[in-house]
């Protein structure tokens, strides 16, 4: 799931040049959903869409604010400041990430 605070027009210019939005299952898009992160309310939004508890989900987000919201609702939060750090993190809440070391 992607959560992004974005609005319609950097939307459509992704969806155009990049094929990222393939990658996610679902897009929790600020400018679709009516909430900014670190809105409770867009967390809520990806909750749903997960169809799993809050401690079941892991989010990583470059802003120290929105993993603490994250965490807030009980969800693993993890801020992303490298590749080998989100891995260890990934390791540590019990993801599979295979052999990327």
């Amino acid at each position: 799931i992607l959560v992004s605070n974005t609005n319609e027009a950097h939307v459509e210019f992704i969806r155009l040049q990049y094929p990222v939005f393939d990658y996610f299952h679902h897009l929790i898009l600020s400018c679709e959903v009516g909430s900014l992160k670190p809105d409770t309310e867009i967390f809520e939004h990806a909750i749903a869409a997960a169809g799993h508890p809050p401690w079941a989900l892991f989010f990583t987000d470059d802003l120290e604010e929105n993993v603490r919201a994250a965490n807030r609702l009980g969800i693993h939060g993890h801020q992303f400041v490298s590749e080998s750090r989100l891995i260890d993190a990934l390791q540590a809440a019990g993801v599979d990430v295979g052999n990327h070391r």
